[in-house]
Protein backbone atom coordinates (compact mmCIF):
# COMPACT_ATOMS: atom_id res chain seq x y z
CA UNK A 1 0.00 0.00 0.00
CA UNK A 2 1.23 3.45 -0.77
CA UNK A 3 1.11 5.46 2.43
CA UNK A 4 0.09 8.66 0.70
CA UNK A 5 -2.97 6.86 -0.68
CA UNK A 6 -4.18 6.44 2.91
CA UNK A 7 -3.90 10.18 3.50
CA UNK A 8 -5.42 10.97 0.11
CA UNK A 9 -8.49 8.96 1.11
CA UNK A 10 -8.61 10.69 4.50
CA UNK A 11 -8.38 14.13 2.84
CA UNK A 12 -11.08 13.20 0.33
CA UNK A 13 -13.44 12.11 3.11
CA UNK A 14 -12.75 15.29 5.09
CA UNK A 15 -13.49 17.38 2.00
CA UNK A 16 -16.59 15.32 1.23
CA UNK A 17 -17.94 16.02 4.73
CA UNK A 18 -17.11 19.73 4.47
CA UNK A 19 -15.09 19.82 7.68
CA UNK A 20 -11.56 20.83 8.54
CA UNK A 21 -8.53 18.69 9.28
CA UNK A 22 -8.32 20.37 12.69
CA UNK A 23 -11.91 19.42 13.54
CA UNK A 24 -11.27 15.88 12.35
CA UNK A 25 -8.18 15.54 14.52
CA UNK A 26 -9.94 16.99 17.56
CA UNK A 27 -12.98 14.73 17.13
CA UNK A 28 -10.67 11.70 17.02
CA UNK A 29 -8.72 12.71 20.12
CA UNK A 30 -5.54 13.43 18.13
CA UNK A 31 -3.60 16.66 18.44
CA UNK A 32 -3.71 18.68 15.25
CA UNK A 33 0.09 18.95 15.14
CA UNK A 34 0.42 15.17 15.38
CA UNK A 35 -2.23 14.70 12.70
CA UNK A 36 -0.51 17.15 10.33
CA UNK A 37 2.87 15.58 11.06
CA UNK A 38 1.63 12.11 10.16
CA UNK A 39 0.10 13.47 7.00
CA UNK A 40 3.19 15.47 5.96
CA UNK A 41 5.59 12.61 6.68
CA UNK A 42 3.32 9.93 5.25
CA UNK A 43 3.07 8.02 8.52
CA UNK A 44 0.20 5.63 9.07
CA UNK A 45 -1.20 6.42 12.53
CA UNK A 46 -1.37 3.84 15.30
CA UNK A 47 -4.28 1.43 14.92
CA UNK A 48 -6.49 3.10 17.53
CA UNK A 49 -6.09 6.50 15.89
CA UNK A 50 -6.56 5.14 12.36
CA UNK A 51 -9.70 3.39 13.55
CA UNK A 52 -10.98 6.57 15.21
CA UNK A 53 -10.45 8.37 11.89
CA UNK A 54 -12.40 5.73 10.02
CA UNK A 55 -15.27 5.92 12.49
CA UNK A 56 -15.41 9.70 12.40
CA UNK A 57 -15.25 9.76 8.60
CA UNK A 58 -17.92 7.04 8.34
CA UNK A 59 -15.73 4.69 6.31
CA UNK A 60 -14.09 1.41 7.17
CA UNK A 61 -10.46 1.15 8.15
CA UNK A 62 -10.16 -1.30 5.27
CA UNK A 63 -11.23 1.47 2.90
CA UNK A 64 -8.67 3.94 4.24
CA UNK A 65 -5.87 1.39 4.01
CA UNK A 66 -6.77 -0.65 0.94
CA UNK A 67 -9.50 1.29 -0.82
CA UNK A 68 -12.08 -1.47 -0.32
CA UNK A 69 -15.59 -0.05 0.03
CA UNK A 70 -16.88 -1.89 3.07
CA UNK A 71 -18.08 1.31 4.70
CA UNK A 72 -21.78 0.59 4.13
CA UNK A 73 -21.59 -2.57 6.24
CA UNK A 74 -19.34 -0.80 8.71
CA UNK A 75 -21.78 2.10 9.08
CA UNK A 76 -24.45 -0.34 10.23
CA UNK A 77 -22.16 -1.67 12.95
CA UNK A 78 -21.22 1.86 13.97
CA UNK A 79 -24.85 2.72 14.70
CA UNK A 80 -24.65 0.33 17.64
CA UNK A 81 -21.53 1.82 19.20
CA UNK A 82 -20.54 5.17 20.55
CA UNK A 83 -17.44 6.51 18.79
CA UNK A 84 -15.76 7.59 22.01
CA UNK A 85 -16.27 4.12 23.47
CA UNK A 86 -14.57 2.64 20.41
CA UNK A 87 -11.64 5.05 20.68
CA UNK A 88 -11.20 4.27 24.38
CA UNK A 89 -11.43 0.54 23.73
CA UNK A 90 -8.81 0.56 20.97
CA UNK A 91 -6.46 2.84 22.90
CA UNK A 92 -6.65 0.52 25.91
CA UNK A 93 -6.07 -2.50 23.67
CA UNK A 94 -3.08 -0.84 22.02
CA UNK A 95 -1.60 0.07 25.41
CA UNK A 96 -1.98 -3.52 26.63
CA UNK A 97 -0.23 -4.85 23.54
CA UNK A 98 2.59 -2.31 23.75
CA UNK A 99 2.96 -2.83 27.51
CA UNK A 100 2.38 0.82 28.46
Amino acid sequence: MEIYTFWKRVKNQIKKRGITQAKTAMACGISYNTFRGWMAKGIIPPLADAHALSLFLDVSLDYLIRGRRTDIIYAERKKNHNTLEWVAYFRESAEKVSGR
